[in-house]
């Protein structure tokens, strides 16, 4: 019972940031100068644009779709962090010993810090997200870590299979109901006419 009323406390608390941080621009879908380089990246044939945009497969997956999102980050200051969360910690649902999360952090050219969470497809102010989630950090990987990787080794040669083909995605309930994903696909559907 104690467990569930912390975890009820903590999900006000954070819809409560949520709203805050939709209102004041620092929570926002990705951003269209990240997405138009994703465009152009493929993973199995498919753009990741498109993956990423795809929310029922990058939940569970962050880990592998933060190094594929990274790619478009390629040049620029960006860490791939590993830390437990207050989402994964604090749910009573979760009954894991090891609840890790992936994200993605960088820096943009005006030189603010935004974190990109691939579970949810969202990119947050980085103290905005820091504030709603208190990530306890267990490591950060850089572009040159990354490199050193097996996981990402693994990514850059495509050896890993997502289980799913454009096909598939565009026939999903989600191609219909979210509207990135749709967006992703119709200028997909598009390059190919």
């Amino acid at each position: 019972m104690k467990k569930e009323l912390i975890w009820y406390k903590y999900i006000i608390k954070e819809v409560a940031l949520h709203l805050y941080g939709w209102n004041k621009n620092l929570i926002a879908n990705y951003d269209e100068f990240t997405l138009e380089k994703l465009r152009h990246i493929k993973y199995q044939n498919i753009p990741l644009s498109v993956l990423l945009s795809y929310h029922e497969l990058c939940q569970g997956n962050c880990e592998v779709f933060s190094m594929l999102l990274s790619k478009a980050f390629k040049n620029t200051k960006f860490e791939v962090v590993y830390a437990y969360i207050n989402d994964l910690e604090l749910n009573p649902k979760y009954n894991v010993d090891n609840k890790y999360h992936c994200f993605l952090e960088c820096v943009d050219m005006d030189n603010n810090k935004w974190v990109y969470d691939t579970s949810v497809g969202l990119r947050y102010q980085a103290s905005l997200f820091y504030k709603i989630q208190n990530p306890r950090i267990i490591k950060r990987l850089t572009e040159k870590d990354l490199k050193q990787n097996e996981l990402y080794q693994m990514l850059e040669k495509e050896q890993i299979d997502l289980g799913v083909s454009l096909n598939d995605i565009a026939s999903s309930p989600s191609a219909t109901h979210h509207n990135q994903l749709q967006r992703e696909l119709n200028l997909e559907n598009k390059k190919k006419l």
